[in-house]
């Protein structure tokens, strides 16, 4: 590894194994990661997050029930901690496609499978400091980008997120300047965060509305409306509290109210004009944020997103479906 400057950098070691916290400790800190606080439980190591400043952070995923990834994305949307772009490195005796998802989805850097080695935690590291993704926003995530290929509906940018890790690896480290470049980049990834709840409420209400206008409603559209006010809370959360957006914070609340009302009316001649009033609410939502688009063009582009959305659901449920034809198949053989 490079002559980094590593004694300024604060590590928070999360591990439940006394010896393999023992082994990590001691592999950071000949590493020259001096300032290595290490914790055995997610309380301590949440309470650690909350209080003290926090550089790299390497998480044993196992622990839990999946709190780590709640605790990682509590991190990554700013809700824990002072540094939103931290490292998060995530360890784990059991690397299952599903652990990699939700390790890839809370907003973790990266993974690594025990037993850990020193040159890997060296290799992470140095990836980190050279080398580290860019972020993306979507509705639900923030987070290096992990894309393989674009996704379907609105083009997503990339944002260069400070890097505290380097700097103080490099010896440029100030606490002033990189508290202002934090700041600017929770502004910028906060906006873009507007944008993208505005966009999934749209969404939302464009998927559900087919299976909502049948006498009996599906899951699938039940389950999309009911995510609607979250989506609208935090949009509420998250915009700046003054006199230019008192109007628009307005606007997203009578979306979540709005819901309420068609939730009550599912069924009853009065919801068709409830959900024609909700989807107007919607887009002109997104025409708050974005006044200089045009309506057919941010419509085009939801309608594109729910189409692609369906055809994977379609495409999910055949391979499922695939599936369980190919076991009975396989059954009927062994019984005969």
């Amino acid at each position: 590894m490079p002559d980094y400057q590593l004694s300024e950098i604060d590590v928070c070691l999360s591990e439940p194994s006394a010896t393999i916290r023992a082994q990590l400790r001691e592999a950071l800190i000949r590493f020259g990661l001096r300032r290595t606080r290490d914790y055995p439980n997610l309380a301590e190591t949440r309470t650690a997050l909350e209080s003290t400043a926090v550089d790299l952070l390497l998480i044993d995923g196992d622990q839990g029930e999946g709190e780590v990834f709640r605790i990682i994305h509590s991190i990554r949307h700013g809700h824990l901690g002072e540094n939103p772009y931290m490292g998060i490195i995530v360890t784990t005796w059991q690397p299952t496609g599903q652990l990699l998802a939700r390790t890839t989805n809370s907003g973790a850097d990266d993974l690594l499978v025990k037993p850990v080695s020193p040159k890997q935690i060296q290799d992470r590291l140095a990836a980190l400091i050279e080398a580290r993704k860019p972020f993306v926003v979507t509705s639900d995530f923030i987070g290096p980008d992990r894309r393989k290929a674009p996704r379907e509906g609105q083009q997503i940018g990339q944002f260069t997120v400070p890097n505290i890790l380097r700097m103080k690896a490099m010896g440029v480290y100030g606490r002033g300047s990189a508290a202002e470049e934090i700041a600017e980049a929770n502004a910028a990834l906060n906006a873009e965060k507007l944008l993208r709840h505005a966009f999934q409420i749209a969404f939302l209400v464009e998927f559900a509305l087919p299976g909502l206008q049948r006498p009996e409603p599906d899951r699938f559209s039940l389950d999309s409306l009911g995510r609607i006010p979250g989506v609208v809370e935090d949009f509420v959360r998250r915009l700046p509290h003054d006199a230019a957006n008192g109007d628009v914070a307005v606007e997203a609340k009578r979306i979540a109210s709005q819901v309420e009302r068609v939730r009550q009316a599912l069924g009853r001649d009065e919801a068709a004009a409830l959900l024609g009033d909700l989807k107007a609410q919607a887009y002109g939502l997104m025409r708050s944020l974005s006044p200089e688009r045009l309506l057919d063009e941010m419509a085009a582009e939801v309608s594109g997103a729910v189409a692609k959305y369906r055809e994977r659901l379609a495409e999910m449920a055949a391979a499922r479906a695939a599936q369980a034809a190919a076991q009975a198949a396989a059954e009927a053989a062994q019984s005969d």
